[in-house]
């Protein structure tokens, strides 16, 4: 059996998708988390084989949760299933090693192929997700300056957005409050 950890901060939506892996053969929900700190701590202590992860957590950034997870180098796949669906999100979680990038938005029998070629070592963008890489690859989405950020500068940003102040941005990020 392929376990799952969910990470999300909406019990709603958790309670949905519990029901929706159960039915999905071959894969078990091992845990759910409310926080992308609790979600660090279970994947260093049980090392899940998928994370499914909302990138936009109160508490930490899918973003900083992803690379906290791969310095530990313990094989956890991560994958996004989130409402952050359109760009520069989806591209700059590819360029940090993200495994699979869904939206919330998707079918049920896509989530479930997702799953499966992810089980198998495999990435998977969701078909909306990847149509909008397309369009920006062919100069369609090219204005949006969020492109030019790199990986930790749309961290920061995010944190900026979510009224966290330098220092605790600096803490979270293990960087100097003056960078």
């Amino acid at each position: 059996m392929t376990s799952i950890l969910l990470a999300d901060h909406h019990s709603l939506f958790r309670a949905g998708m519990v029901k929706l892996i159960d039915g999905i053969g071959g894969f078990t929900l091992a845990a759910e988390v409310d926080a992308g700190g609790a979600a660090v701590e279970y994947v260093a202590q049980y090392t899940p084989d998928i994370l499914l992860l909302e990138m936009s957590m109160p508490d930490m950034s899918g973003f900083e949760v992803l690379r906290r997870i791969q310095r530990m180098h313990l094989g956890t796949r991560v994958v996004a299933l989130t409402n952050w669906t359109t760009q520069p999100m989806p591209l700059h979680a590819m360029r940090a090693g993200i495994d699979g990038y869904l939206g919330k938005d998707i079918e049920p029998q896509e989530f479930e192929k997702a799953l499966y070629k992810i089980r198998f070592g495999r990435r998977y963008i969701s078909e909306a997700i990847a149509h909008d890489l397309a369009r920006f690859a062919y100069g369609d989405l090219s204005d949006n300056p969020f492109q030019l950020l790199s990986v930790r500068e749309v961290q920061v940003m995010l944190m900026v957005l979510g009224c966290k102040s330098p220092n605790v941005i600096a803490d979270s990020l293990n960087l100097s409050a003056k960078t």
